[in-house]
């Protein structure tokens, strides 16, 4: 489904650790799961991808077998893929 949700710009302040969306974009995002990044002075709000909890599923029985050293090597590997 796709939405048809124009940039909205607006200063809003953070009240008891919550963060209103402007109007516009309650609709679209209400009930999605999000995952947020801060770096600096900013704040990154993505919606996360169905695929990424089916495959957080999938993975859910090598938990706590995995060596963390073979995590690093995946991730490595990983990384010199995206070049």
């Amino acid at each position: 489904m796709l939405y048809n949700v124009s940039m909205t710009i607006k200063t809003m302040r953070i009240k008891g650790n919550s963060i209103m969306l402007p109007r516009e974009l309650q609709k679209a995002w209400r009930g999605v799961d999000v995952m947020m990044r801060s770096s600096g002075d900013s704040i990154l709000i993505k919606k996360m991808p169905a695929s990424f909890w089916d495959t957080r599923d999938a993975l859910k029985p090598y938990r706590g077998k995995t060596a963390q050293r073979d995590i690093k090597n995946a991730i490595l590997w990983a990384r010199k893929q995206r070049k």
